[in-house]
């Protein structure tokens, strides 16, 4: 009996260590400053619309002619800001969002989406190598941002496409309130970093 009280002892101990090191991963996810913004998009409507049934079943509709059982990353989901080459807003292309996904055969992509009224609309399908998203390559962002002049206190991050002449530039930016800002760029052989502390 002495024995088996000591046993489940030992598993509740174990478990409950397990627990505590998930609970300071996710403490830690959310104490990155940049977090809370390159997210925030989740507050919208348009996180809420996808996730009802018929836009899951949109979703697999949408990429059904490249994947196969595409399993959707919502926590990915954020806004999509197209700007151009001077890294102004392009109004024309307002209220877009991105989810990514994770299909069979290591096959990983997103849907850039429009909300448009009371729906959803599909802008494009893209197949990528890897997972174009800020926690997937959380540990490079935060090199980059160790060697940069970014302000963190007053510091946001975001998703954008960049305007270019032969192919649109996927990236991930971060500005703080001085004007600095930095780049990272989602190329096919991995995450790549452009920096500048000039004011934009």
């Amino acid at each position: 009996m002495k024995k088996l009280i000591i046993i489940i002892c030992c598993i509740t101990a174990l478990c409950g260590c397990q627990r505590s090191k998930t609970v300071v991963t996710q403490i830690q996810s959310r104490q990155d400053p940049f977090i809370e913004t390159y997210y925030s998009a989740q507050n919208d409507s348009a996180f809420k619309m996808l996730k009802k049934a018929i836009f899951k079943e949109l979703l697999n509709g949408w990429t059904a002619d490249t994947v196969k059982n595409p399993i959707w990353i919502y926590g990915d989901f954020t806004k999509y800001t197209i700007l151009n080459s001077d890294l102004s807003v392009n109004e024309e292309f307002d209220n877009y969002y991105m989810c990514t996904y994770i299909a069979d055969d290591d096959q990983f992509g997103y849907v850039i989406l429009a909300k448009e009224a009371d729906s959803l609309a599909k802008i494009e399908a893209v197949q990528t190598a890897y997972r174009y998203d800020y926690q997937a390559n959380i540990e490079f962002i935060h090199e980059a941002l160790a060697a940069s002049e970014i302000d963190s206190a007053s510091a946001k991050a975001e998703r954008v496409s960049i305007i270019n002449d032969n192919e649109n530039k996927e990236a991930l930016k971060i500005t703080d309130a001085y004007g600095h800002y930095l780049l990272i760029y989602f190329e096919a052989e991995g995450p790549i970093l452009y920096k500048s502390s000039k004011p934009l």
